[in-house]
């Protein structure tokens, strides 16, 4: 957007400088010629004023067209993230899968979570049910977890989309995450590998 209203700056910019020319064009020929030849040169310039005048229109026409059509795919991008954020569709490709042998609270994996999208990641799925707006919430239940109305029991597999260099590098360095995790809960491992492809499905209707 930012650079069509430059483009636009730019060409009403060379408008003006040209007309300004002119204008000092008409100044000189008052000094060097007689009225006759004075008007003959005016005429002139007016015709290519007229002429800059309509090229201009044409070309902001021509930018109205252009600008039109980036809207048009903002909104289509746009609406194709919030499907991919509803899930709507099936998703696939790229990342990592971790897993836990065995439950940890609801607000760790809440935490990871949350570390995992902001290194990138672009969707996530636990034991298969894909995180979205309508199975977001995790609660502890019955030495399981409750992510809304889906009860998942351990162990949990967390597949993640995204870049897996960056994803698994975000959560697995020393004394990180991961780290600090399994430090904390007797018993706990923690599986972390990247795939070249991972398939999460779209939500049931």
């Amino acid at each position: 957007m930012k650079k069509v209203f430059i483009i636009t700056a730019v060409i009403v910019g060379i408008f003006l400088a040209l007309q300004v020319r002119s204008f000092q064009k008409v100044e000189f020929l008052l000094q060097r010629s007689g009225p006759e030849s004075v008007f003959e040169e005016l005429r002139v310039f007016q015709i290519a004023n007229q002429q800059l005048r309509t090229q201009l229109e044409e070309s902001e026409k021509n930018f109205e067209d252009i600008q039109s059509k980036i809207t048009s795919q903002a909104v289509e991008a746009e609406l194709l993230r919030l499907q991919l954020i509803a899930g709507e569709h099936e998703v696939s490709g790229q990342g990592i899968e971790i897993i836990f042998n065995i439950s940890v609270p609801a607000y760790r994996i809440a935490d990871l979570i949350t570390q995992l999208v902001t290194a990138g990641a672009e969707a996530i799925a636990i034991n298969d049910i894909r995180l979205t707006p309508q199975t977001a919430g995790l609660r502890d239940v019955g030495g399981g977890l409750l992510m809304r109305r889906h009860f998942l029991r351990a162990p949990f597999r967390i597949s993640v989309i995204g870049p897996k260099q960056e994803l698994k590098l975000s959560i697995s360095q020393s004394g990180g995450f991961l780290d600090r995790l399994q430090n904390s809960y007797s018993g706990l491992r923690i599986t972390l590998s990247e795939r070249e492809k991972i398939v999460i499905s779209k939500l049931p209707e």
